[in-house]
């Protein structure tokens, strides 16, 4: 009997010591979400003492602008059984934008991707405007052609606006870890260099071509082509065309294209390389203007293509119909000379990361960096081209935050357009109020916490009237 009650007695003690143990772990690795205001946290402070510094010392071009430009194929040769870097010959390299894919490789090629510059220039001021047609400017790449760019072509990596036309059907495997190949593949060590010198004969060609330009700029909408795919009617959606024109002295018009909508059409059942609505917009363009066409990510954050669009004949028919509005925007431009030119970037240092557990709580900051490669700290950039302003982000940023800081510079005379995808990535970037939403955007790929959402909004603003500033010391805030 006594050793009956013994063996109930320890094994309860056993069950408790068990317990107690499995708590201590939880607490050990979980913590409660941080929701205190951001501008009252040490990040803050750091990014406000980084503008500071950086404020009086924004390079400014009084001059006449001057644009070139240039495209060179991104397409990975898949002929071949092995690896040839200095050929471009990846036979296996798999696609980047989808889960469902499983890492398998490109099967084909339906359109030619392309890396895409506008080398701009004025008085002693050189920048450039870069697209790849990618999923994301890869952020390996990137920060090898930041380190290499002012030696070999004296370039200023921070004059360098990186953005990409997001689609889900680009070269992939330039991304390792488990993270990078769930949406990019099996990790190719040799694609990042590969890339990279792609972009550098992209920029040695276009500044061969710099010719004087005037610029213009045209907005409209199209509702019919994008929808809110987070929170549907209950939000907003950006359905606006942002279109920058560069007319040449003596040439075609450069034609430059910003909107939010996801470049999904061509879904993961597809294993050949496209540019989806983007790529064939801009061919399009293109071959109806005789000039060269850029398209740049816009908010793209919770925005998704509407209707029936899906493969290649969805493809086709969403670009025509931007299209449309690109060549009725070009008919109605009024060009400008642009005598304030103005380019800058500024280091953002971020909060801890906040990998949720649950709605509340949050796996603390030293497992969420073994889980996820997460830096707390990224970069944002500014271009001025006249009264057009260019903002670009490192994340998915909410098309809906992208309207509210359009409207915000609408009210100082400048048109700004925000871009998504500047060589860094962070996740999403999504409206504080959603955060809590359950969906993968707010609960899986916002990394960095509630505030994350305004925070940026914030800096971004600051950046950009900085920039302004700088080109023009009596602007008004």
């Amino acid at each position: 009997m006594k050793s009956r009650f013994r063996i109930k007695f320890f094994s309860k003690i056993w069950i408790l010591v068990f317990l107690g143990a499995g708590l201590l772990v939880v607490m050990w690795c979980l913590d409660w979400s941080d929701d205190s205001p951001y501008f009252e946290s040490d990040y803050y402070e750091s990014t406000m003492t980084n503008l500071a510094q950086l404020t009086n010392s924004i390079p400014v071009g009084n001059t006449s602008l001057k644009a070139g430009v240039s495209k060179v194929s991104i397409t990975p040769n898949i002929e071949g059984d092995r690896v040839d870097i200095e050929q471009g010959i990846f036979p296996n390299n798999p696609l980047a934008g989808f889960g469902d894919r499983k890492g398998a490789p490109a099967e084909g090629i339906l359109d030619t991707l392309f890396v895409k510059a506008i080398w701009l220039q004025s008085g002693d001021l050189e920048g450039a405007i870069i697209s790849m047609d990618m999923l994301i400017p890869p952020e390996k790449m990137v920060d090898s052609f930041r380190a290499e760019v002012e030696t070999r072509i004296g370039l200023a990596p921070e004059n360098c606006f990186f953005s990409s036309t997001h689609t889900h059907s680009g070269p992939g495997g330039w991304l390792d870890g488990w993270i990078g190949e769930a949406f990019a593949g099996p990790h190719e060590p040799g694609i990042n260099d590969w890339l990279k010198e792609r972009v550098f004969e992209c920029l040695e060609k276009a500044r061969t071509s710099l010719q004087p330009v005037k610029i213009a700029y045209q907005e409209g909408n199209l509702p019919s082509l994008v929808r809110n795919r987070l929170v549907g009617e209950k939000g907003i959606e950006d359905a606006r065309l942002q279109s920058v024109f560069f007319q040449p002295k003596n040439g075609p018009v450069i034609s430059l294209a910003v909107f939010a909508a996801h470049p999904t059409l061509m879904g993961a059942d597809s294993l050949k390389y496209c540019g989806d609505y983007p790529g064939y917009w801009q061919s399009s363009v293109e071959e109806a203007t005789g000039g060269f066409a850029m398209f740049l990510a816009g908010g793209m954050g919770s925005h998704s293509p509407e209707g029936d669009y899906r493969n290649l004949s969805g493809v086709k028919a969403m670009s025509e119909q931007i299209k449309e509005m690109t060549m009725q925007h070009l008919k109605e431009a009024e060009f400008l000379d642009v005598t304030r030119f103005a380019v800058s970037e500024l280091t953002v240092d971020l909060p801890q990361p906040h990998l949720r557990a649950s709605d509340h709580t949050r796996f603390r900051p030293w497992l969420a960096g073994k889980l996820l490669p997460l830096d707390t700290q990224t970069r944002i950039h500014a271009m001025q081209l006249g009264s057009v302003l260019l903002l670009g982000t490192p994340c998915d940023f909410s098309g809906e935050l992208s309207i509210q800081i359009a409207d915000h510079f609408n009210r100082y005379g400048h048109h700004a357009v925000v871009t998504s995808f500047n060589g860094d990535y962070i996740g999403y970037v999504v409206p504080q109020k959603y955060y809590h939403y359950r969906h993968y955007e707010t609960r899986v790929m916002s990394f960095f916490g509630p505030n994350n959402g305004p925070y940026l909004t914030d800096m971004i603003q600051r950046l950009g009237h900085a920039v302004l500033r700088a080109s023009k010391p009596n602007l008004q805030e």
